[in-house]
């Protein structure tokens, strides 16, 4: 829930900044902020923050969150939406950075099509359990066919061997 807290914050912190007259001024600071500290910290070849593992595991973790997710959409929906969407930021985006399309790391064009098709089913589910009123087949269904897709994304990823961003002793 902290994550869409953040989430809820950052965008309304963008919006202010943008409706500001001097919003260009802010940006500019920002960015030469931004890239200054880009500049001065070492680039070790991960993404910040990277869970250990690598796709196998990562697709792994988003299948095993997934199997509570109708059941909780049904209970509490507003913490069904909170467990997909740290789903989403915890693992999915780790899986587009390193193995996705124009990722950090080398692998088959089916494993990034599948991730690339993991991203679409997410945004699909996570727009149902953002209504006020979720449907309840309709979560279900998308819940199914994100897991369904998540196996082919561990499939592809088995099969091709994916590497783990992990060096052997650490990041």
């Amino acid at each position: 829930m902290r994550n869409l807290t953040l989430l809820v914050i950052i965008a309304l912190a963008a919006a202010c900044a943008e409706a500001g007259d001097d919003a260009s001024t802010e940006e500019t600071e920002l960015d030469a902020g931004a890239e200054a500290a880009t500049t001065a910290a070492p680039d070790t070849g991960m993404i910040h923050n990277t869970p250990e593992g690598g796709a196998v595991d990562w697709a792994a973790d988003i299948g095993a969150g997934l199997d509570s997710v109708p059941d909780l959409a049904g209970r509490d929906p507003a913490a069904a939406q909170g467990a997909v969407l740290n789903l989403y930021v915890l693992r999915q985006e780790y899986l587009e950075g390193y193995y996705g399309e124009g990722g950090r790391l080398e692998v088959t064009p089916e494993l990034a099509g599948a991730i690339d098709t993991n991203e679409v089913r997410f945004h699909a589910l996570m727009s149902e359990l953002a209504k006020e009123s979720p449907d309840s087949a309709t979560v279900v269904a998308l819940t199914d066919s994100l897991a369904a897709q998540t196996a082919r994304v561990r499939a592809a990823a088995e099969a091709a061997g994916a590497p783990t961003p992990w060096a052997e002793d650490g990041p």
